[in-house]
């Protein structure tokens, strides 16, 4: 059954680049389509997403009393940045998708394999579909195995830097 993006109300069908995980509010993730993150990320309480944190920063040499004069006034600034709660967690779906694609070929080259060599003549094409679904499944399970150590490189990479003292 096909997912409702939460920003759009339309059906997430399978696609391995078209979706993106939020997390709302309650802790729950749902994947929006990548053409309505910008929607999403620009008023996120709209569509059970978290609160933006907004923080006020002064810049003065009267910011540590109550009073604000006119010149300090000017220097003071507000930003305002939504915070996009993306699951970082979430390994990529196409991991498990080619590891569970090796397999499933593994298993019916195998079978075929098994029911050509139990056939008249079909010893040397049997064999030789058991070892091409050995290959198969080595080369979609090396793939995986690729692709999870690209995204764990990623994801060590996007964490700050920890100071060494």
């Amino acid at each position: 059954m096909a997912e409702t993006c939460i920003v759009c109300d339309k059906k997430i069908y399978f696609s391995l680049f078209t979706t993106f995980p939020v997390e709302l509010e309650t802790g729950e993730t749902k994947k929006i389509h990548h053409d309505c993150r910008n929607r999403y990320f620009n008023n996120p309480v709209e569509f059970g997403g978290p609160m933006p944190a907004q923080s006020a920063t002064v810049t003065s040499s009267s910011a540590q009393s109550a009073t604000v004069t006119s010149s300090s006034a000017q220097s003071a600034t507000v930003t305002s940045s939504p915070t996009h709660n993306i699951n970082k967690t979430t390994k990529p779906s196409i991991i498990e998708l080619l590891s569970t694609l090796g397999w499933v070929l593994f298993a019916l080259t195998g079978l075929i394999g098994l029911f050509l060599i139990a056939q008249d003549g079909g010893g040397i094409l049997g064999v030789s579909l058991i070892i091409a679904g050995v290959f198969q499944l080595s080369i979609f399970l090396g793939f995986s195995a690729i692709i999870d150590q690209l995204y764990k490189i990623n994801v060590n990479t996007s964490k700050p830097d920890k100071s060494d003292s």
